[in-house]
């Protein structure tokens, strides 16, 4: 959510072709975002079952990650997109496929959903319960970047989106710092040191 590369295309897409085109670009990058929390959230539980230990030091390192990212995200100076730097579009499937794009080549993506999916995984979870975590991010994502372009492409949302991305990135960023101390009184709670 917080603005890099992937709001700068489907902002690109919303601008420079019409709100379909940047609708298409948001499902375009929710189908890639659901792919890699499919791949985290299953390839998770594999090594859940086959080595315990290996689990809990993904899990550490998981909030190790988060804690980076929120820090940076804490200090960042936010990120201006202009609306001169515009993209043609041709299609909505061109639309659609750079937003997949963006996506799936940031390899940022499969690290930061291995390091929340791995504080929600557990020992016996049932199918559906995976599939779900995949819905939500899935979800999530192409709904953020679909409200985005339906309001960004409004002129005057623009300029505010601009002024004000720097407070989103300091709310991520606090939330990833409160979920990191969350995630480790867990993990602590886990393991009985008396």
């Amino acid at each position: 959510m917080s603005p890099g590369p992937s709001i700068a295309v489907v902002l690109k897409h919303a601008v420079s072709g019409n709100k379909f085109t940047g609708l298409s670009c948001a499902c375009g990058h929710g189908i890639a975002i659901g792919i890699y929390a499919f791949i985290s959230a299953f390839g998770l539980m594999l090594v859940f079952q086959i080595n315990m230990l290996l689990f809990n030091v993904l899990q550490l390192v998981g909030i190790g990650v988060l804690l980076v990212m929120g820090i940076k995200l804490l200090t960042a100076k936010g990120t201006v997109i202009t609306q001169h730097d515009k993209v043609i579009s041709r299609s909505h499937w061109y639309a659609a496929r750079d937003g997949f794009l963006i996506a799936f080549v940031n390899p940022k993506a499969l690290v930061f959903f291995t390091a929340v999916f791995s504080q929600f995984l557990y020992q016996g979870m049932a199918l559906i319960e995976k599939f779900g975590l995949v819905l939500v991010a899935f979800t999530a994502d192409t709904l953020w970047y679909s409200l985005v372009v339906l309001l960004v492409i409004q002129s005057s949302w623009l300029d505010r989106f601009h002024k004000y991305a720097w407070m989103l990135d300091r709310l991520f960023g606090g939330l990833l710092i409160f979920y990191c101390i969350f995630f480790t009184q867990t993990i602590v709670s886990k393991f009985n040191f008396a």
